[in-house]
């Protein structure tokens, strides 16, 4: 599934680096492609998930999982930056390369082998997804961290869509410095991530990371300047990995292993469909509130969430 996942996004981003080689690219075209390009990731971050287990042993799998967060974070910082010197040499460069990628890590994959058990009965995509949904809401403490992450992801995307709305078109290097406090803070994060995980309890590492995206999110709305937007999106980023360690470590914990794919699948849904709404809300908040008032927003957001997750996130 990850093989194919790839090989059909390398298709898709290669049309993507044809059309701007032949100057026939179209908004609608870019936005058919970027969101079939999401889907796919959806698909292969699920099937990714279930597999590493199986890859590394269950005893292993915090380590793991881990070292390829920090990986995916160091990668965020260097992506944008390889990305904006293809684009200076032209589009068609940058998605070629991108088109590359993706048939690099398909073949690489094709090394790999799992023992990963699944159903193979016949079933209808939403018969395996209502029985993801059901497999991550039959545990109260897999719901409510599934939950409260689908929440932070809305805060996520709608804050940092709003960070470049306000800072894109007036400098382009402090929308920079946004992303790379992001990065660096997941980066450093990752690292901890393990040790965190083993220190605190799941219900304080929720209080933890709640806190510090809305106390940062309430900070920038009081003081909107490139440090402390900064500071304030890094620090979010600090225990998310620790977060994700612990919905990853739950789910091996309470979820039968013929049925992890579906439910990563189920809250990779439930996450990627409020990341979508993010932006939209953003921008009707920002037209009405303001910067100040849209990040204060997503920020009381990420504290009721967190409020709404504590009381049964126990470890």
């Amino acid at each position: 599934m990850m093989v194919s996942a790839d090989l059909a996004r390398a298709i898709l981003v290669g049309i993507l680096a044809w059309q701007a080689a032949v100057g026939g690219a179209s908004v609608w075209s870019m936005c058919l492609i970027a969101l079939s390009v999401g889907a796919l990731s959806v698909v292969f971050d699920s099937a990714a998930a279930a597999a590493l287990p199986d890859l590394v042993g269950e005893g292993l799998f915090a380590g793991a999982m881990a070292r390829n967060q920090s990986r995916d974070f160091a990668l965020a910082m260097v992506g944008p930056l390889l990305g904006g010197a293809l684009l200076q040499a032209g589009p068609k460069w940058a998605f070629a390369a991108d088109a590359g990628s993706y048939v690099i890590s398909a073949l690489l994959l094709g090394f790999l082998s799992t023992k990963l058990t699944t159903d193979r009965r016949a079933q209808r995509t939403v018969a395996m997804i209502h029985d993801g949904i059901r497999a991550v809401v039959k545990d109260r403490v897999l719901g409510r961290l599934a939950v409260y992450l689908s929440a932070l992801n809305l805060v996520l995307t709608g804050s940092v869509f709003a960070t470049f709305v306000k800072f894109g078109t007036v400098s382009a290097g402090s929308a920079g410095i946004a992303v790379a406090a992001q990065a660096v803070g997941g980066v450093l994060g990752s690292l901890a991530a393990e040790r965190i995980r083993r220190r605190l309890s799941a219900r304080a590492i929720v209080g933890l990371h709640g806190g510090l995206w809305g106390a940062g999110l309430l900070a920038i709305a009081l003081v909107p300047t490139t440090p402390v937007v900064a500071v304030g999106l890094g620090l979010g980023w600090l225990v998310a990995p620790a977060l994700r360690l612990v919905l990853g470590t739950r789910l091996i914990e309470v979820v039968a292993p013929d049925m992890r794919a579906r439910a990563n699948s189920a809250v990779s849904l439930s996450t990627a469909s409020l990341s979508l709404l993010g932006p939209p809300i953003a921008g009707l908040a920002g037209g009405v509130l303001g910067y100040g008032g849209t990040m204060a927003g997503f920020g009381l957001i990420a504290l009721t969430a967190m409020l709404g997750a504590r009381p049964t996130a126990t470890r």
